[in-house]
């Protein structure tokens, strides 16, 4: 309430929690540490990003997550709100690539949805 954030109760409580945090991150000057510590509150695995003022642009990289992390949607909102209106973003996910597969075993590629392999159902 005193962040003015609407109640989701629909979402899980750690997606939920993952807003608030965002939120409270998200205040001051923008700068690439901050967008870095925004989109931290919303995944856990090593995030890197990276800014490119010359060409209005910042990436922001998911180095560990496989696919498309559950909680996207917030995190986009949230960096909307807090970037330059002149700044775009993208998002760059990782899938495992036909190299990483081949050097898995038949029950860990039985055991990995598709939505991890690159070129995957996203």
């Amino acid at each position: 309430q005193d962040l003015n954030i609407p109640v989701n109760l629909s979402k899980p409580i750690e997606q939920r929690r993952s807003v608030i945090i965002s939120k409270m991150r998200g205040s001051g000057k923008v700068s690439a540490s901050m967008l870095k510590n925004v989109a931290q509150a919303y995944e856990r695995g090593s995030i890197e990003v990276t800014v490119q003022p010359d060409a209005y642009k910042v990436t922001i990289h998911f180095r560990d997550t496989l696919g498309i992390p559950p909680n996207l949607s917030d995190l986009k909102s949230a960096i909307e709100e807090i970037k330059p209106a002149h700044m775009t973003v993208d998002y760059a996910l990782r899938y495992l690539t036909i190299a990483e597969v081949e050097g898995m075993t038949f029950d860990e590629i039985a055991a990995t949805t598709q939505d991890r392999l690159l070129g995957g159902g996203a």
